[in-house]
């Protein structure tokens, strides 16, 4: 009897079906282990920065096979906000007002990868006032610039536009030159105030106002010296007489100044006079005519002399400022001598034509533009004495001072 045998081709292909199972299970486990990066952790906020901030954020991305990641990040408006990345570190920085969305993306070394995104509002904020601004004074007719970009700032550092306008603009206008000049124009004798406006690109203002005081020169005196008035006082240097409608004036030393003063308490002045000198004798061109500037103290003075074809101008702080011009015609001729000390400058002239323009800086400590005591002043260039300067009229415009000398 044969013994009968146990197959074993039955189990096989069983166990070889079992095999393939475990196969396709393990690779279906493996395959979802080996997946892409993902988010993790909670979305990231929208992040408010003012212009100039920055912020750093760690975005959460997983990887599930623990492989190194690279960062990735992008601004949809980089004039707004940027981002950089510094390792898995991302850098936000406000650059100008407005929105943006920011992008970061994980990538694995396979090329798969995750994002997030986040918002980033960057609030616009208004100019505001920058700097201090004095009370604008001024005279009728004149006008005053300022660079008025000076007096404002953008806390976010956008481009600014301007406007001003007056309150009374029957006392001054104002007006904007060349994108950022203030111009304010003084009309009449009054006081008023200019409303100045910065405006930002998003239509946001700031305002701030100046005070403007506007002064009208007025006729403080006018002499035709047809006789003496009792005005002026002469000093001992003088011999004076009234004759003929003139002023002769003659000095006794020649190393003294003929002063002759009349007092008065202005500001920002005009002093005219007709001058000249009497014709014959010998050194004639060495008389000098002139006029004076007397302030509180014996240092706070100056004075502005015409010779024959020359002129000059003798102050505080060293001031000595000499000239010669044909417009300066004094021996036996008149000519018509114009010194203004007004809006910070000296001014010296023979009628229409600048002799010297100075600034009251040179003139420091004295304030040139204050004057209590207008002077006629005569003088010699030589060593000659008993030489006659003639004046034929003298006036003088200012505006009334406020404060006592």
């Amino acid at each position: 009897m044969r013994t009968p045998t146990i197959s074993t081709q039955l189990p096989m292909p069983g166990f070889r079906a079992l095999r393939r199972s475990s196969v396709l299970v393990a690779g279906a486990l493996l395959a979802a282990c080996n997946g892409p990066p993902r988010v993790c952790g909670d979305e990231i906020p929208e992040q408010e920065l003012f212009t100039g901030e920055d912020v750093r954020l760690e975005p959460c991305f997983v990887d599930p096979e623990g492989e190194k990641l690279t960062l990735e990040a992008t601004s949809s408006e980089e004039p707004v906000a940027t981002a950089q990345v510094y390792g898995l570190e991302v850098n936000i920085q406000a650059i100008s007002p407005g929105n943006a969305d920011v992008t970061v993306t994980a990538t694995d070394p396979g090329g798969r990868s995750a994002s997030l995104g986040f918002g980033v509002l960057v609030p616009n904020r208004p100019p505001h006032a920058d700097g201090e601004l004095s009370e604008i004074g001024m005279l009728a007719d004149d006008t005053t610039e300022l660079p008025i970009d000076l007096y404002f700032a953008d806390p976010d550092g956008e481009p600014l536009t301007f406007a001003a306008t007056s309150g009374d603009p029957s006392v001054a206008s104002a007006s904007i030159r060349d994108l950022s000049t203030l111009v304010v124009a003084g009309l009449a004798d009054g006081a008023t105030t200019v409303t100045l406006t910065a405006t930002d690109p998003g239509e946001l203002t700031g305002e701030r106002t100046v005070d403007v005081r506007v002064l009208e020169p007025v006729l403080i005196f006018r002499d035709d010296f047809d006789s003496n008035n009792y005005e002026w006082a002469f000093n001992f240097a003088l011999h004076y007489l009234y004759r003929d409608g003139l002023l002769h004036l003659r000095n006794r030393y020649s190393h003294y100044f003929g002063v002759g003063d009349r007092r008065v308490n202005v500001a920002e002045w005009e002093y005219r006079a007709s001058v000249g000198v009497e014709e014959g004798g010998e050194n004639a061109e060495c008389q000098a005519v002139g006029l004076g500037s007397f302030r509180g103290t014996g240092s706070s003075w100056a004075w502005a002399l015409f010779a024959e074809r020359s002129y000059r101008i003798v102050g505080p702080g060293g001031v000595n400022e000499r000239g010669s011009s044909d417009a300066v015609r004094v021996v036996g001729e008149r000519t018509e001598m114009v010194w203004t000390s007004r809006l910070g400058v000296m001014t010296l002239a023979a009628g229409e034509t600048v002799l010297a323009r100075l600034d009251h800086e040179l003139f420091a400590p004295w304030s040139p533009e204050l004057m209590d005591r207008a002077r006629l002043v005569v003088a010699t260039a030589c060593t000659d004495t008993y030489r006659v300067a003639l004046y034929d009229w003298a006036e003088l415009w200012a505006v009334e001072a406020d404060d006592e000398p």
